[in-house]
């Protein structure tokens, strides 16, 4: 009997002594995690020592493995960055080849001049839009604050498109709350998320095209929304590169609404996408 207790404490102090060894390199791992590049554990033991040793080893190359994930990011951001401005030259001078061909040709072939220069100007705001893009993710830009109407630069982005929306013979109804006041942000960063949803709206819908801007609780919202009959979870829209619809999206870079997502965590605006019934609402939401 006495034997028998004394194994039974013998376990008792081992489990509770290796426990305790377990919880103080379990604690040195999220300490790791938390930003520490080194374990600290002393212990004597052989074993753990070992393990203490093992777990620094494995930190080190870890360490070097971010290093050189960061170092192939940062080159492939260049390269894109490179290649995009080393186009747009070219292109610009597509263009204007493409007007001076457009007065030569004949009736008959003029539909052909504009089926190049359509597809040239998609080519155009692809690389905008990957020039775009890589020039955000490369440097930190300090937005140029100034105070403006944000209702009437919604306003005047929907009339610039109105051409566009009636070839689709998408429906546009305009819920603009006019006593919205004056924000202070970076005008030409707010008008070209303006453009982004709005051209999305114009790739995707079929029927109809809200766009609604109101205040509520101090907060403003301006929402964009239009049909979609898609199961895709909205969440993942934002991701760079994802298109909905590849058949579909053969002129789009699926870069748009990345721009979106980037350009308002710049000037602080709250983003997000949500199925509606039967369509899509991408809403803005900032202070003002």
């Amino acid at each position: 009997m006495i034997f028998v207790l004394g194994v039974v404490v013998g376990l008792a102090i081992s489990y509770f002594y290796y426990n305790e060894k377990i919880r103080t390199i379990n604690s040195e791992i999220n300490t790791i995690e938390n930003g520490s590049k080194t374990v600290i554990n002393k212990s004597k033991n052989k074993e753990i020592k070992k393990l203490n040793e093992n777990l620094e080893h494995l930190i080190e190359k870890l360490k070097q493995k971010e290093e050189d994930y960061d170092k192939i990011q940062k080159n492939q951001k260049q390269i894109i960055s490179s290649i995009s401005h080393d186009m747009r030259t070219p292109l610009t001078s597509i263009l204007g080849y493409i007007d001076l061909l457009e007065a030569k040709v004949d009736k008959s072939n003029k539909k052909y001049i504009d089926i190049i220069r359509k597809r040239t100007i998609s080519l155009n705001e692809m690389v905008e839009s990957f020039y775009e893009l890589s020039m955000l993710d490369e440097f930190k830009y300090e937005p140029d604050m100034e105070r403006f109407s944000i209702t009437d630069l919604l306003i005047e982005n929907m009339v610039s498109y109105k051409e566009i929306l009636e070839e689709k013979n998408i429906e546009v109804d305009l819920d603009i709350d006019q006593n919205i006041p004056n924000v202070v942000s970076d005008r030409r960063y707010t008008e070209r998320i303006f453009q982004n949803l709005i051209k999305n709206a114009i790739k995707y819908a079929h029927k109809f095209l809200k766009v609604r801007a109101y205040m509520k609780d101090q907060f403003m919202y301006i929402e964009f929304e239009n049909d979609w009959n898609s199961n895709i979870n909205p969440d993942i829209l934002f991701e760079r590169y994802y298109k909905e619809d590849d058949s579909r999206s053969e002129n789009s870079s699926g870069l748009g609404l990345s721009i979106v997502k980037k350009l308002s965590e710049i000037l602080g605006i709250d983003v997000r996408a949500y199925k509606k019934d039967s369509s899509i609402v991408f809403e803005l939401k900032s202070k003002i």
